[in-house]
């Protein structure tokens, strides 16, 4: 059952896809990617969360509020590539998507500068 990866969930109304808290979140990522964002001051907000789509594609979703997004998400690729297994994928979007501001508006981020 989908609502099983996760602790909570929100479904996207007229798409398959569902987005929450992983039950087997990825703390290791999470200081990882915080250690990171305290060096780079153009990230204000970043999201970490779970999004399944189609019932079969899981991933890592990470929303990132910065004004260089191109910038930090190639960087982020290169700082997870080694906390992931083979197996995960880690999804990036910019606050100012759609996607990103509705998990802004469901959800707390992880990370705020300070």
């Amino acid at each position: 059952m989908l609502k099983e990866n996760f602790e909570k969930v929100t479904a996207l109304k007229n798409e398959n896809l569902f987005i929450g808290l992983p039950k087997k979140y990825p703390k290791k990522m999470e200081k990882k990617l915080i250690k990171f964002f305290k060096k780079i001051k153009t990230v204000e907000k970043a999201y970490l969360l779970q999004m399944v789509q189609r019932e079969i594609e899981i991933s890592f979703l990470l929303v990132l509020q910065t004004s260089e997004f191109d910038n930090v998400a190639r960087e982020v690729s290169n700082i997870c590539s080694n906390t992931l297994s083979k197996d995960e994928v880690l999804n990036m979007v910019s606050f100012e998507t759609e996607l990103g501001k509705t998990v802004a508006s469901d959800w707390s981020p992880f990370y705020i500068r300070k």
